[in-house]
């Protein structure tokens, strides 16, 4: 027995032995297969990694020419089918807000940019000048508001540091600073943040409801006093300056009332910074009516002229002799005040229409800023990474000068922008540069040399557009007549006419009929009557020769009333 368990053992461990190998083979196969696998397995991974790569880079480089090729090529909205001016907020969105935010361009020109509503808002008259030169008066005499737009709410005397923006509402309202920041839809609401605090300058909102502002706004500024308003270096960040300055660069009309008295002042540097804008600049001399003869009247305005035209360093001013209320004494002086005065009207009248140029201009002034700004900081930046921290040279700035003439109107902008211009090199070198993006700079400067000129074409070539206010007279004394009404006619009855039918042709009927039974004595005798009675109706005719009484009897008339025709004609 114990023979036969020891040959049973021996068997299985012979085969335990035998199966134990054979895994042990199949354990090294399966081993090279997965390394054969694996080797195989990696370098198909490596191929498919390095495909995958390349995809990848081709697939980003197709979405950078394809965001390029969008922005710069295709204009989203056509300006042809909604207009020139609601076309430029979505640009303006899309193109120069990323590089305008990313190179610092607001604190680094003490501006505050566009947004959508200053862009898309009604035509705006800036009225500026010295103390008691006539500022108000000229905005009372637009509005025809014989008592003055300040007397509808007295705070508004309260305060005569404020830059006062006139808008139109059913209901007076005055709003400043925390009031004025809440409201999203004023347009001005950036430049509310360089208003100081109470009882100095700055930036009012006042609504009343004069019909002029609905189609224009005014605002009204305070007096220019001496060295207020201030060049090169010593510029202010808050208050009179920098609120007049963006003031400026986004009206679309801007009048300068001044006196005699002015020649005497100091304020030179105003008229040399307007003149920077002079296509939309009026120089207004005015209280005209207190020269009593007209060698006077010539005199003061050739010395007026003088002083602007000297000062003027950027273009030839446009100058008027105006008044807005007194009486004339001299005759020949009266004539020639009318005369500039109808001028001014006259460019009141045509605003709807003009201002889409001079807003367009001014938009396009701004791109041009921010265009030299990053690449005046992406060349500080080159040179930065080269460990040179001095200031650009004159060789580097004509380097992007360069670049700027080769745009529309590039020459007239580096000759008139001198300021802003100085501005952002000082600024860019005192501060750390940003490199710019290739392809936002690129879309910018594509969209403003074929986007923004065909937008320009568009605004030209759009029918003109008048202001509906029946404005004042040249003579400020005299009131408009106002347009006469044609009377409407209107329906109140109408009267139809409906044809009865004949009596006569009744009665011959029944006398045919007898006839038969009557002999032919009778008969002629009621022949003879009929005849004698044709006669007699023929002679009642109406005196003036017009129809017979006795058709009148055979018609039938009908009135329909007011309301009757009032319900047919809306379909009820």
């Amino acid at each position: 027995m114990d023979g036969k368990k020891r040959s049973k053992k021996r068997k299985d461990c012979t085969q335990s032995t035998e199966i134990s190998v054979e895994c042990g083979v199949d354990r090294k196969s399966n081993k090279n297969r997965n390394r054969q696998k694996s080797i195989e397995g990696s370098g198909r991974n490596f191929i498919r990694r390095r495909q995958s790569t390349s995809n990848r880079r081709r697939n980003n480089n197709n979405i950078k020419q394809k965001s390029v090729e969008i922005v710069t090529k295709k204009i989203i909205h056509d300006p042809t089918v909604i207009g020139a001016i609601p076309c430029l907020p979505l640009f303006y969105q899309k193109i120069v807000e990323p590089v305008r935010d990313r190179h610092n361009f607001n604190a680094c020109t003490v501006t505050c940019g566009w947004n959508i509503n200053e862009i898309i808002t009604k035509p705006t008259v800036l009225v500026i000048g010295p103390p008691e030169s006539g500022k108000t008066s000229l905005i009372n005499y637009l509005l025809r508001e014989k008592e003055g737009y300040e007397t509808y709410y007295d705070p508004i005397k309260d305060r005569k540091n404020c830059f006062t923006h006139l808008g139109y509402s059913e209901k007076i309202a005055l709003s400043r600073l925390n009031e004025i920041s809440a409201s999203k839809i004023w347009p001005y609401n950036e430049i509310n943040k360089y208003s100081r605090e109470r009882n100095d300058y700055q930036i009012q909102m006042f609504q009343i409801k004069s019909p002029l502002l609905q189609e224009i706004s005014f605002i009204d500024s305070p007096g220019i006093i001496d060295n207020i308003f201030k060049e090169g270096n010593n510029l202010e960040k808050y208050g009179f300056d920098p609120i007049l300055r963006n003031l400026v660069m986004k009206v679309d009309l801007i009048f300068f009332v001044a006196t005699d008295t002015f020649l005497t002042t100091k304020s030179t540097d105003i008229i040399s910074f307007l003149s920077q804008h002079s296509k939309k600049t009026i120089f207004c001399l005015n209280k005209c009516d207190q020269f009593k003869n007209y060698e006077s009247f010539a005199s003061s305005r050739k010395r007026f002229s003088e002083y602007v035209t000297l000062y003027s360093r950027y273009g030839e001013p446009k100058i008027l002799c105006t008044y807005f209320k007194g009486v004339m004494v001299n005759e020949q002086v009266q004539k020639n005040v009318h005369t500039e005065n109808e001028a001014l009207l006259r460019r009141i009248k045509n605003l709807p229409t003009s201002f889409k140029h001079q807003r367009i201009s001014s938009l396009g002034t701004h791109i041009y800023l921010v265009i030299y700004c990053a690449f005046i900081q992406n060349e500080l930046k080159k040179r930065e990474k080269r460990g040179v921290f001095k200031p650009l040279t004159e060789e580097e700035k004509a380097q992007i000068n360069k670049i700027i003439l080769g745009l529309p109107n590039g020459e007239k902008f580096l000759k008139n922008q001198i300021e802003y211009i100085d501005r952002i090199v000082r600024y860019c070198g005192e501060n750390k540069p940003i490199a710019y993006k290739a392809d936002d700079i690129e879309a910018l400067r594509s969209f403003s040399s074929k986007d923004f000129p065909y937008i320009q074409n568009i605004a030209s070539s759009e029918p003109e557009c008048l202001v509906k206010f029946l404005l004042p007279l040249a003579d400020p004394n005299k009131e408009p007549e106002l347009p006469v009404k044609e009377k409407k006619k209107i329906i109140k009855e109408i009267k139809i006419a409906f044809p009865q039918p004949d009596d006569e042709e009744e009665e011959d009927d029944d006398n045919k009929q007898m006839s038969k039974n009557i002999d032919p004595q009778t008969t002629d005798m009621v022949e003879g009557k009929k005849d004698s009675s044709k006669k007699e109706t023929s002679k009642k005719i109406d005196g003036r020769g017009g129809k017979d009484n006795s058709e009148k009897r055979k018609e039938k008339f009908i009135k329909i009333d007011k309301d009757l025709i009032d319900s047919m004609m809306n379909g009820e």
